[in-house]
C-alpha cells in the first residue's frame, strides 16, 4: 500500500480510538446523603441524558441508575427538575423510588438552575437550597449532609484512553519513521 493510504488509515484509527474515548468520559455522578434522623443513603445519575421536553407544569423527568436508603437499593428511582416552577414558585429537584414512599426533596430560589439539563444539579451542596425534606411512607425530616462522591472511571474507559494513547504514540513513530526514510 501506498504511504498515502496507510497515514489516512492511521488517521482515521486515531480519530476513531479518540473519539470512543471521549464518549468514555461521562461518568456516573454520585451523591451521598445523611438525614437528620439517622438515614443514610446515596443516588446517582448520568448527567449525559438528553434534556427531555419539560411538561406542563415546568418539570422534566430523567431516570436514576441507583438510589438507596440505609443499604437497601429501591427500584425505579427516578429524578424530577424544575427550572422555575409556576406551582412552587421555586427551582426544585425531587428524588424517589416509584411505589416505595421514599422521597428526597430539594427547594431553591428561582435562579438556581439557568436550563432543565440534568447537569445542573452537578456539584451542589445543601447550602444551595433553601430546603430540603426527607420523606418516607411513615416519616419526614430534612438531610443533615449532601455530598457528591468523587468519580472512579470504569475499567472500560482506562482501557479505551490507553488505546487512544497507543495510537497517538503509533501516528507519531511512523511519521517519524516516514520522514526518516525519505531522508535517506
Amino acid at each position: 500500500m501506498s504511504n498515502s493510504v496507510l497515514h489516512a488509515i492511521r488517521y482515521a484509527a486515531l480519530a476513531a480510538s479518540m473519539a470512543l474515548s471521549a464518549g468514555a468520559f461521562a461518568a456516573p455522578v454520585t451523591y451521598e446523603f445523611t438525614t437528620v434522623d439517622g438515614h443514610y443513603g446515596s443516588f446517582s445519575y448520568n448527567d449525559a441524558q438528553p434534556t427531555p421536553q419539560p411538561s406542563s407544569t415546568q418539570v422534566v423527568r430523567y431516570d436514576l441508575l441507583s438510589f438507596s436508603l440505609d443499604g437497601v437499593s429501591l427500584a425505579n428511582p427516578i429524578l424530577q427538575l424544575s427550572n422555575n416552577s409556576f406551582w412552587e414558585l421555586a427551582d426544585f429537584v425531587q428524588i424517589n423510588a416509584l411505589g416505595s414512599g421514599v422521597e428526597l426533596y430539594f427547594r431553591a430560589d428561582l435562579s438556581l438552575f439557568s436550563s432543565y439539563a440534568l447537569a445542573e444539579f452537578n456539584g451542589r451542596t445543601l447550602s444551595d437550597f433553601i430546603g430540603t425534606r426527607f420523606s418516607t411512607s411513615s416519616s419526614s425530616s430534612s438531610l443533615a449532609t449532601l455530598t457528591q462522591v468523587a468519580s472512579i472511571p470504569e475499567p472500560g474507559t482506562s482501557a479505551l484512553m490507553v488505546l487512544g494513547l497507543v495510537a497517538v504514540l503509533a501516528a507519531r513513530r511512523a511519521r517519524s519513521s516516514d520522514k526518516a526514510s525519505t531522508k535517506i
